[in-house]
């Protein structure tokens, strides 16, 4: 008899509509420890949950994986559901999975922005918080994309057409990094993650055609600016970028991440997601290029008395 991850699996080969970030392929990458909850309407297959296991203090905690900015469920709607009763069934899938999701010390995730079962979600104990991303339609033209763009930011773009050139840079994870943590260092930000990993992954996301590490370089063939992208059958998403410390050129990563853009939408993605920030600064800098400010929700349950006492003091 098949383990719930081994249909899943199966279920993902064949569908492929299924967000990157919900795919085996990508789990896999990301963690060493997931699993799927799958749902039913009567014998009918209604969702899909997958969730990894985190230890932290000794303790068993879902969050989101590492550079995994979205979890949630995907929904396999029955073909003759009305529109008007989508919410409601998308209701019930929500209810159906928390309660059979399994215990954890500690629950803290961001669910896709097209995911709001907040009432849900509080009927279980969770506090929901909102978030932010922002994102851009690209089913518009060229032209139109830019001239929607802030004056500010259109002139970085047209500096960058003058002086800089787009390059693939699938062997740069290791400068990406160092640069991505300058950043963060001079912000007294956390970083996540390691070099290492960033590496492992990022190299691997290439193999698998799910992503791309680009450079833009001046005249004299110098990187200023590097971009990771990911994508699945819809959506492109940005998940980290860095200007040079050592040689910068002002108008690098935004002429970078109007290339990405560009080049996503030759590849026919609809949307591209800057993956969002709740930084103030961070913000006003992605809402130069055409962006819809999008919410999504944080999903938080302290379980163990440890989490919760660490709570009152965060």
């Amino acid at each position: 008899m098949q383990s719930n991850k081994e249909r899943y699996i199966e279920i993902c080969s064949r569908d492929t509509s299924i967000p990157l970030f919900l795919q085996p392929l990508w789990l896999d990458l990301v963690t060493n420890d997931w699993d799927v909850l799958l749902l039913y309407n009567g014998s009918a297959l209604s969702g899909a949950l997958p969730y990894h296991t985190s230890v932290l203090k000794k303790t068993a905690c879902f969050i989101n994986p590492i550079w995994t900015p979205y979890v949630g469920i995907h929904i396999f709607y029955p073909s003759d559901l009305k529109e008007s009763n989508k919410a409601r069934f998308e209701e019930q899938v929500w209810l159906q999975a928390l309660e059979q999701l399994p215990s954890f010390a500690k629950i803290h995730i961001g669910l896709f922005p097209s995911q709001l079962p907040a009432a849900s979600l509080r009927a279980h104990g969770f506090q929901v918080l909102a978030r932010q991303t922002f994102v851009v339609d690209l089913w518009q033209d060229e032209a139109s994309l830019l001239a929607a763009c802030k004056d500010s930011t259109k002139r970085h773009i047209q500096a960058g057409q003058k002086h800089l050139l787009l390059q693939e840079a699938p062997h740069d994870a290791l400068l990406l990094w160092k640069h991505y943590a300058t950043t963060l260092q001079e912000k007294n930000t956390t970083i996540l993650g390691s070099a290492s990993a960033l590496a492992k992954i990022v190299a691997q996301s290439i193999a698998l055609h799910i992503g791309a590490l680009y450079k833009v370089v001046d005249e004299q063939g110098v990187a200023h600016a590097w971009a990771w992208v990911v994508w699945d059958e819809q959506s492109a998403y940005y998940l980290m970028g860095a200007r040079s410390s050592e040689a910068p050129h002002a108008s690098a990563l935004t002429y970078l991440l109007w290339q990405m853009m560009l080049l996503q939408k030759s590849k026919g993605k609809m949307s591209f997601d800057l993956e969002g920030s709740m930084d103030q600064g961070v913000a006003n800098y992605y809402q130069g290029f055409p962006t819809q400010k999008t919410m999504y929700v944080a999903a938080q349950k302290n379980s163990h008395w440890f989490w919760k006492l660490r709570a009152l003091f965060q």
